[in-house]
């Protein structure tokens, strides 16, 4: 159970907590766009625990098939969805702490007799 200020306030922290995934996605994407082939080998490295994934070009059929293009528009396009959700749940975020704020005003607000 989230009581109204708790909703608030935890909406407040995914709002400003997910400016940090825009910078980490700012700062792969440009290390991606000048060295790919790096950044794809630290990825498996990340990902693989064994060595099958090193593919030889001469012998290989699935290094031969699917050139490197193509992995870097699938990298592209799981950026693009990733940076979509984000942005969408940042959004929600921002106008849950705004309309917070406008009702919690609302409540405090002293009104002048005329």
């Amino acid at each position: 159970l989230v009581i109204r200020g708790e909703k608030t306030s935890i909406c407040r922290w995914i709002y400003k907590g997910l400016f940090v995934n825009w910078i980490i996605i700012l700062l792969l994407a440009i290390g991606a766009y000048f060295d790919f082939n790096k950044y794809f080998t630290y990825f498996h490295y990340i990902f693989f625990t064994n060595d099958l994934w090193l593919l030889n070009p001469d012998t290989d059929l699935l290094i031969q098939m699917l050139p490197e293009e193509l992995f870097s528009s699938m990298a592209i396009s799981i950026g693009v969805s990733f940076l979509t959700y984000v942005a969408t749940i940042q959004g929600i975020g921002y106008a849950v702490v705004k309309k917070g704020r406008e009702n919690s005003e609302k409540r405090y607000k002293v009104f002048k007799r005329e």
